[in-house]
């Protein structure tokens, strides 16, 4: 019973933490990555997505906090992918990968 709830307070405590990176990605500021262009490619999830892939989370943390099943992140991140024309995490780094006018 004890390591029963010692999980369930483990649980709670990370679903907390998540709640946390939530909120403070949804904040507006200059830091934001956005998609430049007369109009945006992606949609307001997948730029929230796309903000919390460039802070370092995994489809599964990303799915938690959004309250989306992973393989829903999945499939907006391969959107993502596809809008900055590039083929991996790391490579969403580079600011001009960000800047993929259509």
């Amino acid at each position: 019973l004890t390591d029963r709830l010692e999980a369930q307070f483990a649980f709670l405590n990370e679903a907390d933490r998540l709640k946390s990176v939530l909120r403070a990605t949804t904040l507006v500021d200059a830091s934001r990555p956005e998609i430049s262009g007369e109009h945006s490619s992606l949609t307001p999830r997948q730029l929230q997505i796309l903000h919390m892939l460039k802070l370092g989370h995994t489809n599964k943390e990303i799915g938690r906090a959004l309250q989306l099943s992973h393989f829903t992140v999945r499939n907006h991140v391969s959107c993502i992918f596809r809008a900055a024309k590039v083929h991996s995490r790391r490579a969403l780094q580079d600011p001009d990968a960000l800047h993929c006018n259509r």
